[in-house]
């Protein structure tokens, strides 16, 4: 079994490599997974909910693969693992399970992410410091504004329950606005992670 590297350092050869090569594959699950998010605002959301979730599988694969370059990546793997095992059970359960099993897929996620960025971070610590402290500050932003997102998007709903007529109106606004950020703050981890994935490839066949 490949040991994973110490935290901030990267390993020669092969097993750097095969890091380069499974973080191309996580750009580009997450470019299709930038997609699915625009998609939600203008398509099914069931059939967005199921893509969704094939994004957080192949996300988790990836990541436990990631593991020999750094343990925090399989601890993320598993959280995500969590977040589609939750998104699952929600559908086929009662209603009584959906709220549970919806803070438990929230808070799983923001684990998986704060593993995974701080994971990247670690990755190109040595390599490039700031890029480094770009990762911890994207995933603080993140939680930030999908903090405020999700308090917005309860008042907005109450809101419309109050304004009936305008009901559908401010959803579609809370809804698109919602989208518009989650797609700019994925936008900027696509960046992060490609300039992560060049600096590890300096020199390294592709």
């Amino acid at each position: 079994m490949t040991e994973p590297m110490e935290s901030g350092k990267y390993t020669p050869g092969a097993q750097t490599a095969g890091i380069v090569k499974w973080l191309r594959y996580l750009l580009i699950i997450q470019v299709i997974g930038l997609a699915v998010t625009v998609l939600g605002a203008v398509g099914s959301l069931a059939l967005v909910a199921w893509l969704g979730r094939g994004v957080t599988l192949a996300t988790a694969v990836v990541l436990f693969q990631l593991a020999a370059g750094n343990p925090r990546y399989k601890t993320a793997a598993m959280f995500q693992v969590v977040v589609l095992v939750c998104g699952i059970i929600a559908v086929l359960s009662g209603s009584l399970l959906v709220s549970l099993l919806n803070l438990v897929s929230g808070v799983s996620q923001i684990v998986a992410e704060y593993q995974e960025y701080t994971g990247h971070g670690e990755l190109i610590e040595k390599k490039d410091g700031k890029l480094a402290e770009r990762w911890r500050a994207l995933f603080i932003w993140k939680v930030v504004i999908e903090l405020f997102g999700g308090v917005l998007a309860v008042f907005g709903a109450m809101i419309g329950m109050m304004m009936e007529y305008a009901a559908q109106t401010i959803l579609m606004v809370v809804l698109v606005a919602t989208v518009a950020v989650t797609s700019v703050l994925k936008i900027i981890y696509l960046v992060f992670l490609n300039r992560t994935r060049d600096l590890l490839s300096d020199g390294e066949p592709m």
